[in-house]
């Protein structure tokens, strides 16, 4: 709220999408480099998959 009272609306929207993606591209890059272990690791793939067996 302070942000559009001192900035306005657009302020607050190039915000929000900044902050967006942001997000999107740290989720991008973990999901990346989990792939990349797990790809590069045939027993770090097996250790993951039992944890989420004994998870669900």
């Amino acid at each position: 709220m302070r942000l559009r009272k001192l900035c306005g609306r657009v302020a607050v929207i190039f915000t929000a999408l900044g902050m967006a993606v942001g997000s999107f591209v740290h989720v991008a890059y973990s999901v990346a480099g989990i792939a990349l272990i797990l790809s590069a690791s045939e027993r770090s793939f097996d250790v993951i998959k039992f944890l989420g067996a004994a998870v669900f």
